[in-house]
């Protein structure tokens, strides 16, 4: 009355032989040739890496351990695992390792030990044998091509972030791409909750690759960011005539080129300008006869001080004009603005108060006008620009001061002192230079160039590493 306890069909229609022996000391051997259909676990928590064991569990139906005992044929009675479970031919597969493969000669077949437990005073035989995947499949269609995609973003570190359509494919296809390929992988596997090492490590890549994506999305900002500090330094470099003009004033009045530059203030329309203003309107309309009404369309023949009464109807409200210095020298406010904003900046890092900056103070600096040298760098230039300008500089550079009117000189004639970047120091030292040298959006495209690789190579470690971790 033996059964097959994880049975899904049974089939003995095929002429298969059947043989029972009896001993004579009671024992029975019986064989019995059948085609089986069982029903036995797997688990791909590690695919492509995963291990399986087939299984047969047989038992008694109607008869306990009282009446009757099950072991394998040759085994031991009881618990245990003894005697032979399992024989069978050399078997081979294209998916699938078998015993057999390890052994010298796959014909050969193999042989497993049979197991055997009690639940509830009844003996259960379990015959079984393991097998495991061959894994160069996923490694060569999944896993190789995962890591060549990661280089493809990789490669995109190189593109100059100028040519965005280029730059944003490279950051964007290996994004679908690992999205496919984990896809494609659960199209051959249940689509449950269960955790897979394969699926992990494709998810892993793809948050590689979407780091990659967001690393350009910041160069990107960046660079916006840049340019438009690089406009300010333009627009400086375009008003160098109005600062050399104002420097010679302050060297003349023996002041500060920031005193000079508050001579340029626009100042406030008095009261008595305005009705000077009105008079003057209200004779030249009365001398030519021009109605107070200008009909609709008329205003290119109106005159300068009709307009300006105009345009400022309340003349109740506080109105400003151009300092008599501007309107005199024909200085544009756009010229005085960039002047403010680089006076601004160098106040910024003045925070002693003492009116000068050191080179590192100057390098921040000049950041915000789109230039990046290292902190020796602008010591050495710094000095270069002193000695141009026919004053001595210290002979230890980096003590190096600078007043207003010399940041601003230099800053417009900073592209005359190019330095090839040649820096000294410890390896330490040396590193810091020449990331000072560099601007943001460069510094991140470094950086992304040194630590992305590291990062790919611990994937790889760190996944295998904790292989075992995955239930089996």
């Amino acid at each position: 009355d033996l059964y097959i306890d994880n049975l899904v069909d049974k089939d003995t229609d095929g002429g298969f032989a059947t043989m029972v022996h009896v001993s004579p000391d009671g024992s029975i051997w019986m064989s019995e040739q059948v085609l089986l259909t069982v029903k036995t676990g797997m688990n791909f928590g590690r695919l492509p890496f995963d291990r399986h064991v087939g299984k047969i569990v047989v038992a008694s139906y109607g008869q306990d351990i009282s009446e009757m005992r099950i072991v394998a044929r040759g085994g031991v009675v009881g618990v245990a695992e003894s005697g032979v479970g399992l024989q069978a031919p050399g078997i081979t597969s294209v998916v699938w390792r078998f015993p057999s493969d390890e052994t010298e000669d796959p014909d050969d077949g193999f042989e497993t030990m049979g197991s055997v437990k009690t639940r509830d005073g009844w003996d259960y035989v379990t015959l079984s044998f393991p097998y495991e995947r061959k894994e160069r499949y996923f490694i060569m269609n999944v896993m190789i091509p995962s890591i060549m995609f990661l280089f493809v973003s990789y490669i995109a570190f190189f593109v100059d972030p100028a040519a965005a359509p280029a730059r944003a494919a490279l950051a964007v296809i290996p994004v679908l791409i690992m999205r496919t390929m984990s896809n494609s992988v659960y199209a051959s596997f249940p689509q449950g909750s269960q955790r897979m090492w394969l699926d992990d490590f494709l998810y892993t890549s793809m948050i590689l690759c979407v780091g990659a994506a967001c690393q350009f999305a910041v160069v990107m900002w960046y660079m916006q960011k840049q340019k438009a500090r690089a406009v300010n330094h333009k627009s400086l470099v375009a008003a160098k005539k109005v600062v050399q003009d104002m420097w010679q004033q302050a060297k003349t009045d023996d002041i500060s080129l920031w005193e000079v530059l508050q001579r340029y203030r626009c100042v406030e329309v008095t009261a008595e300008e305005i009705r000077q203003l009105q008079e003057e309107d209200k004779a030249e309309a009365m001398g030519s006869g021009r109605s107070r009404a200008m009909p609709k369309g008329a205003w290119g023949s109106m005159s300068k001080k009709s307009k300006i009464l105009a345009d400022h109807a309340d003349l109740n409200k506080r109105l400003l004009k151009a300092s008599e210095h501007a309107v005199r020298n024909d200085v544009q406010e756009t010229e005085l603005t960039v002047l403010r904003y680089a006076h601004a900046i160098f106040s910024r890092f003045d925070n002693d108060g003492s009116g000068t900056l050191g080179p590192d103070e100057v390098r921040r600096a000049f950041t915000f006008f789109d230039i990046y040298k290292s902190t020796e760098q602008m010591a050495t230039i710094m000095c270069m620009f002193l000695r141009d300008q026919g004053m001595w500089s210290p002979a230890n550079e980096i003590e190096v001061r600078m007043k207003f009117s010399q940041f601003t000189f230099l800053l417009i004639s900073i592209d005359s002192f190019e330095l090839a970047s040649d820096f000294t120091g410890n390896f330490t030292h040396r590193c810091i230079s020449w990331f000072q040298s560099l601007s943001p959006s460069a510094m991140i495209d470094t950086l992304s160039r040194i630590f992305f690789p590291i990062l790919m190579t611990l994937q790889v470690l760190i996944f295998y590493a904790i292989l075992p971790l995955y239930p089996s």
